[in-house]
């Protein structure tokens, strides 16, 4: 469990672009291809996509590195990372399977 908590603390101090590294990362470590991830996929609900998965990871680094500044810089933030790296990104990757 202190693992964990350590983990997340890391994980949110992560840049955009070092969430979408991390994911892709992690998911080859764990899956042989991705051909494999696509089929383990199928069964999870939505919250597993990739594009939910690192979009969430990203809006919580944002904030975290943000903490202690206005809502509307913060949220204004949070959509520029979603809309300019996170997607731009995922569909990268996309085009190159």
């Amino acid at each position: 469990m202190i693992a964990k908590s350590r983990m997340a603390k890391v994980e949110g101090k992560l840049t955009p672009q070092q969430v979408v590294l991390s994911w892709i990362a992690d998911k080859r470590r764990r899956f042989g291809s991705f051909e494999e991830m696509g089929e383990w996929m199928i069964d999870q609900p939505d919250t597993e996509a990739p594009l939910n998965k690192t979009a969430k990871a990203a809006r919580e680094a944002v904030r975290a590195a943000m903490k202690g500044q206005s809502t509307g810089a913060i949220e204004e933030a949070v959509g520029h990372c979603v809309n300019i790296v996170i997607v731009p990104t995922n569909k990268s990757v996309i085009q190159r399977l």
